[in-house]
């Protein structure tokens, strides 16, 4: 008897909302950060970084449960993948490069490197992260979405190719997106080990809460040990934390995934008692999860001006909710344009990585 898939319908609403909610904590998180606002603010240093863990545990899940449950071919699987990232990245890049410029000229400071052609080539090419990489120029968040794209690209030839092709095409890849993505890969397949185990996870609604509630500890348990984490990682790899960049804290992001897989495994039976609310707040949740995506790759470079122009609410929460409320619709503003372009480039893309037209739905 075929198992039923670990995301049900339910469940995939209210992961809609955490995507959402973790975009809203990185966006508010940094703007803390850049002193934007300057009241009680209840979510430490962390998490931003937490979200980010969050968001690999959720993209191994889904990338996984799409290619699960559709038709896909590896023709496909690729022009949904580079149609879904590769848009919204061109104009992050742009987005970012024009702040840069525009700052620079100003006089503003800002602790990463100014404009230079590493930093805007190679985040075209999701290698900012490799060993021979250099960041985005003026956006540090973009560090997840190369870690992400290779993820997706080792992904793809773990399913899509077999035998020794497999393995000799494995191999490069992990050679080419070196050690720093490599070490935050087991939180990404965290996601995919929930999609393969399908309803093998299912428990009740109570024991769906305290596994929510002992995720939620773990995380919190690890977050208190980052630094201690870091120190130990580095100092097995020989390594210094600036050079393990956005994966110094790998050892304790493995105990965060673990606490955010348990987290997702508790949220399945509680999604289906919420269902008639998840219904009723649907179009908004879509919409909400929709911008996740843009908001996290373009909302930097807005703080950085905000930030050197003086913006700040106070300590009136407010004010600070209109700020962000304002730097998400600009970031639609952005990205709508992009999105509306998106359906037809994944069927072009898939014409010409198959050389015919694709006949199956491609994965979301």
């Amino acid at each position: 008897m075929d198992r039923q898939d670990f995301i049900t319908r339910p469940l995939s609403q209210l992961l809609d909302v955490v995507r959402a909610m973790a975009a809203l904590v990185v966006l508010a998180g940094h703007a803390v950060g850049f002193h934007l606002y300057d009241g009680v603010y209840p979510i430490d240093r962390s998490g931003p970084h937490n979200a980010v863990m969050v968001f690999f545990v959720l993209s191994g899940l889904v990338i996984t449960h799409s290619v699960q449950t559709r038709s896909t071919s590896a023709a496909e699987y690729a022009a949904a993948r580079l149609a879904r990232i590769l848009p919204l990245t061109v104009v992050a890049v742009g987005f970012s490069l024009m702040v840069a410029l525009y700052g620079t000229m100003l006089g503003i400071e800002y602790s990463e490197p100014g404009p230079s052609l590493a930093n805007v080539l190679l985040p075209l090419l999701f290698l900012s992260e490799s060993a021979f990489g250099s960041g985005l120029v003026w956006n540090t968040p973009f560090w997840s979405l190369a870690y992400e794209a290779m993820y997706y690209a080792l992904f793809g030839v773990a399913v899509f190719t077999t035998g020794r092709t497999r393995w000799v095409l494995l191999i490069i890849m992990v050679l080419l997106a070196g050690l720093k993505v490599v070490l935050l890969l087991p939180v990404w397949l965290m996601g995919v080990v929930l999609a393969r185990g399908k309803d093998r996870w299912a428990v009740g609604s109570s024991a769906g809460l305290g596994l929510i509630v002992l995720g939620c500890s773990v995380i919190a348990v690890a977050t208190r040990y980052s630094s201690d984490g870091t120190a130990m990682l580095a100092s097995s790899l020989g390594q210094t934390a600036d050079q393990l960049g956005f994966s110094d804290r790998a050892l304790t992001d493995y105990a965060i995934g673990l606490g955010v897989m348990a987290c997702f495994i508790g949220m399945r039976p509680l999604a289906g008692l919420v269902e008639p609310q998840l219904d009723r707040w649907r179009r908004p949740i879509r919409i909400a999860a929709d911008l996740s995506f843009p908001v996290y790759i373009l909302h930097l470079p807005m703080l950085i001006l905000l930030s050197a122009y003086g913006v700040n609410a106070g300590g009136n929460p407010i004010a600070f909710a209109g700020i962000l409320g304002a730097m998400i619709l600009t970031c639609a503003a952005i990205s709508a344009p992009v999105d509306r372009r998106c359906a037809g480039l994944r069927a072009a893309l898939a014409v010409r990585f198959a050389g015919k037209r694709a006949s199956t739905p491609l994965p979301a």
